[in-house]
């Protein structure tokens, strides 16, 4: 089944098209990677997608639903969870608050609850907490949950960045650039915890500039450059396709 499709979505600021009548679809179960040159548009796709942006045209339908033109907490709630490029974390927030900020969309009790405390909040909040030490013990970060968050190494930011996202309780996950910044061994770990993600039910849609975890982890892969999609296919055939190679390393490569 198909979660996401996307159809002619473009992006205009001004006078520069910064995503050009690109199209593509997830299934569900998929990990499907987003990959191009810097300054390709990936990031301003990922925007447009969770709602930060409107498309200048196309549309976008999310598990048969039309969504381009919602609010991110509109997408949020219909299931699409995202990280970003640049961490976003809440630094001096435990990190056991900032994963149970990402069930703020799950929550039923509104603020009054809250202020009062009731039973029904007391008890909502018990179940969060408990989820919440459930997703960072599947990182090994469950010891930590009590530091802030901005005592954590660069590479724990990251994973914590995802179990953010994933406390949501997303259908499908995008990562933009999880890998970012992390030495050998923390990617090779982030290629396996991604393949746990998928093993959950969850979809993920990947960013990320690192050709080695895009190529073990990919079941497809879509290529953007200047705004445009210029490929799409299996790793194998994007590793030997001309107009990618061409991208990355110039014509005549």
């Amino acid at each position: 089944m198909i979660l996401l499709e996307v159809k002619n979505i473009s992006k205009q600021f001004g006078g520069l098209k910064a995503v050009d009548n690109v199209d593509l679809y997830v299934r569900e179960g998929e990990i499907v990677s987003l990959i191009g040159p810097n300054g390709a548009g990936k990031t301003t796709f990922f925007n447009i997608l969770t709602g930060l942006y409107s498309p200048t045209s196309g549309s976008i339908h999310f598990d048969g639903i039309q969504i381009d033109g919602q609010s991110p907490e509109k997408v949020t709630t219909l299931g699409m969870a995202r990280t970003f490029q640049n961490i976003r974390l809440f630094p001096n927030m435990s990190v056991l608050e900032n994963v149970m900020l990402g069930m703020h969309s799950k929550t039923k009790n509104g603020i009054l609850a809250s202020i009062l405390r009731t039973k029904a909040f007391q008890k909502e909040e018990k179940r969060s907490r408990e989820k919440a030490i459930e997703l960072l013990t599947a990182v090994g970060l469950e010891e930590k949950y009590d530091e802030d968050a901005k005592n954590l190494s660069y590479g724990e930011q990251r994973r914590l960045e995802i179990i953010r996202a994933l406390a949501s309780e997303p259908k499908l996950l995008l990562l933009d650039e999880p890998a970012a910044g992390m030495n050998p061994q923390e990617t090779c770990d982030l290629n396996g915890y991604i393949s746990q993600i998928r093993n959950t039910g969850v979809t993920v849609l990947l960013i990320e500039h690192d050709m080695k975890l895009v190529m073990n982890i990919s079941d497809r892969i879509y290529v953007l450059d200047h705004g445009a999609k210029i490929a799409e296919g299996t790793p194998l055939e994007i590793r030997t396709n001309r107009n990618v190679i061409e991208a990355y390393l110039g014509k005549g490569a």
